[in-house]
């Protein structure tokens, strides 16, 4: 092996680990972006849910008395199922990302108990 093969060796290797290098530095770019988008998707739809979840729970707190906030209850049956399927595709949907990022899971665990709180308040007053 004469110097020639030995320093295209080295310029081989030597190029061979800049490609290493930036590759990995690609993919932890492209893994940042889309935790990014990952993150945006998830607090939009889950802001969107809590937002009806607080609406109803605004509406029903403004109403006269609890034979209002009872008919209030009844007529919004169909919403607040609604809502609690919406929180169920939220866990399956974003499951792994709000294991990875604990922000994200007490989001979503304090929507999930607001729609509760809904849910039992509406069954408390339309079981009189």
């Amino acid at each position: 092996m004469n110097k020639a093969h030995i320093i295209a060796i080295y310029l081989a290797l030597g190029i061979l680990a800049l490609f290493t290098f930036f590759g990995n530095n690609q993919n932890s770019d492209l893994d940042q972006i889309k935790d990014r988008v990952t993150k945006v998707e998830f607090f939009q739809e889950a802001t969107r849910v809590r937002e009806n979840i607080v609406g109803f729970k605004q509406v029903n707190a403004s109403l006269v008395n609890d034979t209002e906030r009872a008919k209030s209850c009844t007529e919004s049956k169909d919403l607040l199922t609604e809502w609690t399927e919406d929180i169920k595709k939220l866990g399956l949907d974003f499951g792994t990302y709000m294991t990875n990022h604990q922000e994200a899971k007490d989001y979503f665990d304090t929507i999930s108990k607001l729609n509760d709180v809904n849910i039992t308040e509406c069954n408390k007053l339309t079981s009189k």
